[in-house]
């Protein structure tokens, strides 16, 4: 692969979550942050990576020797494998790599199957669902939440197929994917879900772009790999906040901001997050136990007026459970940024009505402006996490600028990557770009107004 930062975390995580326990990756010497984000994420998960020959001038060629050189190196731990693009996505149909496998034993027979070398799995094209794939950032949604609309499966693109393969089928070359084109298509036990149209231009997108039927499992897969995301975005983050340590601090007009926890209250009504239906929610508190509401909170300096280009805050909302980790997340949002736990919100105030827009899209968290009430509490341990307060009010000790927060960063023993994560998201697009490296540049700018 080459220059991937785009979807590259996605694909990861995607396929961890469908239970391959090692992914082999070979990059084509990108040059926008792609090797860099493939060392770090590599100190999280068992990813092996590699950089091609440069002195084959083929990319094709590059990519077959660098293949071989896999096979031969690590044949003796590997029991199967699956070669696959970056815009391929392998949905078993059972749930896991494990059950498939024991589902083509079932199919064929323990005899045939330990002795086939390679077994097909076809493409499943999907088409563009609307998106535009010149819109996708590295903070975009998956992709399986963008493309999940395809083909009839009598579309004979279908019929490509890729094969997982015991390594020895991989001692020469990859297997043909059109050598099973004479076959109808088979869906029962997998697919590759196969973004083609997402990667071609003109006719050929057009081709692609069919977006007929629904895969009603497209989401199968969406939680367990927004949880191994947000654990690789957060490797990221802990990365980033070591190399901040080590950078000089400069001079600057310090500015502590006086964080505190709020309350969102309206009418005897409470602001509360609703996990079953995935959206905030106005809740009298005397309701609330009979349905899946968690309580949301808003994190910030608020004055006593608020700026007529609003004023930054961070949506919170309280984990069932008290987080000894920073592993929780935002489940239902699919930003990449968003899978932080903390959401970055602009709060506005005009003719005596607030109104909250989420930064990363730009979109009202209310459908209207309203009235409400925010009530402060400085710090109480029944209603959030004692860490995570008082992360927020050191790291902001001396105001919120890039400057400012490496020297905060210099004076804490441990930093929550979650939360160096929410400081960067309201940062200035230029300070951003000075302090993060190319491949956070695309997730933590695209969070910006």
């Amino acid at each position: 692969m080459r220059n991937a930062r785009k979807t590259l975390h996605w694909w990861i995580a995607h396929h961890l979550a469908v239970g391959f326990t090692t992914l082999y990756i070979c990059d084509d010497h990108s040059d926008d942050g792609t090797w860099e984000f493939l060392q770090t994420a590599a100190h999280r998960y068992d990813l092996r990576i590699s950089q091609t020959d440069l002195s084959i001038t083929s990319p094709e060629e590059r990519r077959e020797k660098a293949q071989r050189e896999l096979v031969r190196e690590q044949h003796q731990n590997i029991s199967w494998i699956l070669p696959l693009d970056l815009d391929e996505y392998f949905y078993p149909e059972s749930g896991s790599v494990r059950a498939f496998l024991a589902d083509l034993k079932a199919r064929y027979g323990e005899e045939t199957f330990n002795l086939t070398l390679s077994f097909p799995i076809n493409w499943c094209i999907s088409g563009l669902n609307g998106h535009h794939p010149d819109n996708i950032t590295g903070n975009s949604p998956s992709p399986r939440t963008l493309f999940n609309r395809h083909a009839p499966q009598e579309f004979q693109d279908h019929r490509i197929v890729r094969f997982i393969c015991r390594p020895e089928a991989l001692a020469e070359t990859l297997p043909d994917p059109f050598s099973w084109s004479d076959h109808d298509v088979d869906w029962s036990l997998g697919r590759i879900m196969h973004d083609a149209a997402a990667q071609s231009q003109g006719d050929v997108r057009l081709h692609y772009d069919r977006n007929e039927e629904v895969f009603i499992h497209a989401d199968r897969f969406l939680c367990q790999t927004q949880l191994i995301a947000a654990r690789i975005l957060q490797a990221a983050l802990l990365a980033l906040s070591y190399k901040l340590r080590e950078r000089p601090t400069q001079n600057f007009d310090e500015e502590q901001l006086s964080i505190k926890l709020y309350k969102v209250a309206s009418n005897g009504m409470i602001l509360y997050f609703d996990h079953d239906h995935n959206k905030i929610v106005w809740q009298n508190i005397d309701q609330t136990q009979q349905t899946e509401l968690a309580p949301f909170y808003l994190i910030g300096d608020i004055k006593d007026s608020i700026p007529r280009n609003g004023l930054n805050l961070w949506g919170y909302i309280l984990p069932a459970e008290k987080l000894s980790s920073y592993e929780n997340y935002l489940s239902v949002k699919h930003s990449y940024s968003e899978l932080l736990g903390f959401l970055p919100l602009g709060l506005y105030y005009k003719n005596n009505k607030y109104n909250l827009i989420n930064s990363a899209n730009n979109e009202c968290l209310f459908e209207e402006p309203c009235s409400f009430e925010l009530v402060s509490f400085l710090s109480d341990s029944a209603l959030i996490n004692q860490t995570v307060f008082q992360q927020f009010s050191t790291l902001f000790k001396y105001g919120h600028t890039a400057p400012a927060l490496i020297k905060a960063l210099k004076e804490l023993p441990w930093i929550a990557p979650s939360i160096l994560g929410a400081a960067l998201l309201h940062l200035s697009e230029k300070e951003k770009a000075q302090i993060l490296p190319l491949y956070l540049q695309d997730i933590f700018g695209a969070a910006s107004k």
